[in-house]
């Protein structure tokens, strides 16, 4: 065939309307040949030049016009042209939901805000152990088991898997375990049935083993259920309630904790009497900083210092103030073995 001659004659055929297009092809018949294309895992390939040096040329040609005649019959038949509906079984394209930035500058509004972040997100799997890991810059340990304060801050990483009866706890160096508890008894049990309502979930707090103060304070238990146990969502977003109804909080604005993620940073104080303070001693003030996540309100990292007291306990006496402790909370979650990980 005379390719010039086939190009004329299909120039001079008239195009098909758009009605016409619709009563050769019903729509039924559109979408299965549709869903059918679709389906496909591939195309046939293009096959190897036939024997004898055929010339693929008028052929190259001629689908040329088909694909320019495919892509008028588009614009009535592929889902997304106007006016047509979208084919069944062909989902959107899930995106995930925009967090707008939070600006505020009253640390209680930015509180709220963090809390309702923390409530909407799912709770925490029903599994056997907590997983908990964590980097920390802790004083190292004199012979006698106090803290040495003025040797510099020693860096600890660590994974912890808590259960109400078994515990593992490993520490690492560049992401290598070298010293492994194995699996044993559990010497801290989880804090169970924590409460998500914020004065309930005080009370709670208040009755638990008093950290740094002699008087449980529901900011330093916190800091140490962190360490110790997931904590589900819901009971965060009643922590920070109660942190933005009763605490002595002040905002510290946006910070990059010790690992490089961002985070709001507050600061929570509580006071009280330090252990070993001897009666009638000065009042101790203990600063809190928590940096917490903007989009889900989770802590980050914490570190409390204390501000002023404690000189009656030799492992507080000294200049002040005296950093408690560092640590990063790298990653929480629950597993059904001490060998599983988030």
């Amino acid at each position: 065939m005379n390719t010039r001659t086939a190009l004329r004659r299909m120039a001079a055929q008239d195009v098909p309307t758009a009605d016409r297009m619709r009563r050769a092809s019903p729509e039924g018949l559109r979408a299965h040949s549709l869903h059918r294309i679709l389906g496909a895992r591939r195309a046939h390939p293009t096959p190897e030049p036939a024997p004898g040096g055929r010339r693929w040329g008028p052929v190259l040609v001629v689908g040329v016009v088909v694909v320019a005649v495919l892509a008028a019959v588009a614009v009535f038949v592929l889902p997304g042209a106007v006016g047509e509906r979208r084919l069944d079984g062909v989902a959107e394209p899930a995106l995930a939901p925009s967090l707008p930035p939070i600006t505020s500058t009253d640390v209680r509004e930015v509180l709220e805000q963090l809390a309702d972040r923390a409530a909407a997100r799912p709770p925490l799997p029903d599994a056997e152990f907590d997983y908990i890991r964590t980097t920390s810059w802790e004083a190292p340990t004199l012979p006698d088991g106090q803290p040495d304060l003025d040797a510099p801050r020693v860096q600890q990483d660590s994974e912890a898997w808590r259960g109400d009866a078994e515990q593992r706890l490993v520490h690492l160096e560049g992401g290598r375990i070298v010293r492994d508890s194995g699996v044993g008894s559990a010497y801290a049990p989880r804090v169970a049935d924590l409460p998500t309502e914020p004065d309930a979930l005080a009370d709670v707090l208040s009755a638990q083993i008093p950290q740094i103060l002699v008087e449980a304070r529901p900011c330093l238990v916190m800091q140490w259920l962190w360490w110790h146990q997931a904590i589900q969502p819901q009971v965060q977003a009643a922590f920070l309630r109660l942190l933005a109804t009763r605490g002595e909080v002040r905002l510290e604005g946006p910070v990059t904790d010790p690992i490089g993620r961002q985070g709001i940073a507050v600061v929570v104080t509580d006071r009280g009497t330090v252990f070993g303070d001897p009666p009638g001693a000065e009042q101790a003030v203990v600063e809190s900083t928590l940096v917490l996540d903007p989009a889900t309100g989770d802590v980050l990292h914490r570190a409390p210092v204390l501000v002023r007291g404690g000189e009656g306990s030799y492992a507080y006496a000294g200049p002040h103030p005296v950093t408690l402790g560092s640590t990063t909370v790298v990653g929480t979650g629950r597993v059904d073995s001490t060998t599983e990980r988030p």
